[in-house]
């Protein structure tokens, strides 16, 4: 763990500037929770007004403190924070976690002054969190600190938390008061002036207490290097799931886009695509990320996705049914040789299919012998047991029973969750199951959303992962001369023919064309095309050809070609006079093949993009993508084709053939080499690219250049 990042976490001694006698001040509020913590080093209470806080000695200043001091707290009116940060940076304390707000966040001002302490803080090498931030926890049996001004802190566990939102970090202290949820580490970002999530992140990965790390994110201060930490993380032995809830999704981006590629990178949906590249467990809401967590801490990870319910109640066992195929968890009937083990010495009215509904009347003897035989079956990977109070039910007998069975479970590579409809205050149902390591829920439908979690974890986990990227040999000349050449245009925009070029070099395959310069050209052309085919303008002043008119489709013959000679002439200079048509594009229209849009963007938070997916009038309709980073290597390649909705038309339907993926891969990857190459590039949209039976062919497309760098 870097030095600076430890003194926020493990800090010998503490300043807090700004501890106050009011009492429901940030500054004293910090200081009795430390006290209330028992941390295990000294405090230094620093308010130049008050002679002592809460019985310990006050200085004026940091400057006023003999001991070494490795962490300052600072919660004073924000107009007086950069001087404190300077006297602490002259302290040569280490780390500061800012609690007072009124920052960037407020006005350009407070934006000014926070520019200002990034730069003390940088110039010193010191780890700063917020301002405008809720503080730190660090459970640690060794440290026992809570720097923070909320009301409750975290037991002794095993997940870490990494929030930008100081509210969201209350919410979730709360959430794990009344919960299974404990955590290691707790830190809120605040504005991310100097320390971000990519210094925790890497914290936490370092930190043997952690074994769960979640986080809440409103934005990126790297994405690519988070990306990079997530990807160290997944191949880390023993790993360590990683939980996000990420906030936002720019429609602005969207309008602002130029085409199909560009509006669709834009949308927040990119993330998912993204997280699952890294092995990253995008999280819904803040509901779903704790009891994930909760699931994740008791360190379980199934080996497939068959659940197996076990209920004393129909009804609830049939909800939770519906929400388990809703997530993607199969919930297969039972063979005949495990239903007929189980009903031995059964009631006859206990149902032995799955869900194995033991009836209202059950005791902990049922649930012993449903836990016995299925955690020795190979037919399941997840056991959720679920129980509703009856009259007759003794639920903390019940809980007993499935706490004596979870390391065996563990042990044989199950996975067992526990649903009780318990709500009385008094019941020890809960602690029960926390003590011996088993997720508690009171709803199904917690419990199976954690589950999936689990399981789309240990897919992440197992996936093959080639150890580097393709690279392919290219004589890379005439694309270099092309890049320069739309470099220097004001549109930074590649002609079509030009594009096609690009793409020839790096091995892609082109629908039949020509350029005609004038009709009589077009007539012989032809000939060697041959018809139906389509006319399209070229022309450096236009981007976008249908827009401008710039397009005919199905020339079926000769007369058919003059006249969309002539209209494309005609009806480009009627939207756009001064563009210089420099000839008509004549090309092969294909029959044959699924059409599908590949494109490439780059993206200001992400890097360049790769995009997959159904072309033509249904990229708009069905915005069926997917999204991968560059580089790509062929798995990941693979997984973009195979993760799209629509899969099953490349698969062959209907008397169709199959189309053929691995081509379709290696363009993926010679696309991503060229970006690679090229990182001046902005935008490649190849819409369609007709994926055949037999390899594939590139029918239209769009290259636009960056600004020079």
């Amino acid at each position: 763990m870097n030095h600076s990042i430890e003194a926020l976490f493990k800090p010998t001694n503490i300043a807090i500037i700004g501890a106050s006698r009011k009492q429901e001040s940030p500054g004293r509020s910090i200081l009795r929770n430390l006290l209330k913590s028992d941390f295990h080093g000294q405090i230094f209470p620093v308010n130049p007004k008050a002679e002592e806080v809460m019985g310990i000695r006050c200085y004026s200043s940091v400057k006023d403190i003999k001991e070494k001091i490795d962490l300052a707290f600072i919660a004073i009116p924000r107009d007086a924070v950069v001087l404190a940060m300077e006297e602490c940076a002259q302290r040569d304390i280490q780390a500061a976690i800012v609690i007072s707000a009124g920052f960037k966040e407020v006005d350009e001002e407070g934006a000014e002054l926070e520019d200002e302490l990034t730069s003390i803080a940088k110039k010193h090498g010191m780890a700063v969190l917020g301002p405008n931030c809720l503080g730190v926890i660090n459970t640690d049996r060794e440290v026992k600190l809570n720097g923070t001004f909320a009301q409750h802190n975290s037991a002794e566990g095993n997940i870490s938390f990494i929030s930008q939102s100081g509210a969201v970090g209350v919410y979730a202290l709360e959430f794990a008061a009344q919960s299974q949820v404990s955590f290691a580490k707790f830190a809120s970002l605040g504005n991310k002036a100097v320390s971000n999530e990519n210094d925790l992140l890497e914290a936490y990965m370092e930190d043997e207490q952690t074994k769960v790390i979640i986080a809440y994110l409103e934005d990126f201060k790297n994405a690519p290097k988070f990306f990079a930490l997530a990807e160290k993380l997944r191949k880390q032995v023993p790993g360590k799931p990683l939980l996000v809830l990420k906030s936002g999704g720019s429609e602005s981006g969207k309008r602002a886009a130029a085409s199909h590629t560009g509006a669709l990178t834009e949308s927040d949906e990119v993330l998912d695509h993204l997280f699952d590249q890294y092995g990253i467990i995008r999280m819904p809401n803040l509901e779903s990320l704790l009891n994930s967590a909760k699931a994740f801490s008791t360190e379980q990870i199934p080996r497939g996705n068959r659940l197996c319910i076990i209920t004393n109640a129909g009804g609830p066992g049939i909800i939770t049914t519906d929400a388990a195929e809703k997530v993607g968890l199969k919930v297969p009937p039972l063979s005949e040789e495990l239903q007929k083990e189980l009903s031995a010495d059964m009631p006859a009215t206990v149902s032995c299919d799955n869900p194995i509904d033991l009836v209202g009347d059950a005791d902990e003897s049922r649930y012993e012998k449903a836990l016995k035989i299925l955690i020795d079956s190979q037919e399941m990977d997840i056991l959720l047991l679920l129980c509703t109070p009856q009259l007759m039910t003794d639920m903390e007998e019940i809980a007993r029973t499935i706490g004596k069975y979870a390391e065996k479970a563990k042990q044989s590579g199950k996975m067992i969750v526990a649903v009780f409809a318990d709500f009385a205050p008094e019941s020890k149902v809960k602690d029960i199951l926390i003590e011996k390591k088993v997720p508690y829920y009171q709803f199904g439908n917690h419990a199976v959303d954690a589950c999936a979690a689990a399981v789309k974890y240990q897919k992440m986990k197992t996936k093959p992962k080639e150890e580097s990227k393709q690279d392919f040999q290219i004589d890379k000349t005439q694309t270099e001369k092309l890049i320069r050449k739309g470099q220097k245009r004001e549109n930074k925009f590649l002609t079509e023919p030009e594009a096609y070029k690009v793409f020839s070099d790096y091995g892609l395959k082109i629908a039949d064309y020509d350029v005609a310069k004038n009709k009589e050209e077009a007539q012989k052309l032809a000939g060697s095309i041959g018809f139906p085919m389509v006319a399209k303008v070229v022309s450096e002043d236009v981007i976008h050809k249908s827009g401008n008119n710039g397009v005919v489709t199905h020339i079926n013959n000769e007369e058919d070609l003059m006249q969309a000679y002539d209209n494309i002439h005609k009806g480009v200079n009627n939207i756009k006079p001064e563009a210089d048509i420099k000839g008509i594009l004549l090309q092969k229209m294909q029959k044959e093949g699924v059409e599908l849009i590949i494109g490439a963007r780059y993206n200001e938070n992400y890097g360049h993009l790769l995009m997959f997916g159904l072309g033509g009038i249904f990229v708009e309709l069905l915005k069926d993508v997917s999204f991968r980073r560059v580089p790509l290597d062929k798995q990941e390649a693979m997984d973009m084709i195979e993760g799209i909705r629509t899969k099953k038309i490349l698969e062959g339907m209907r008397g169709r053939p199959a189309i053929d993926k691995e081509a379709l891969a290696d363009y993926l990857l010679r696309l991503s080499q060229l970006v690679k190459d090229f990182p001046q590039i902005k935008e490649i949209d190849i819409n369609p690219v007709f994926g055949l039976q037999k390899g594939a062919l590139i029918a239209d497309a769009r290259l636009i250049i960056r600004d020079s760098e």
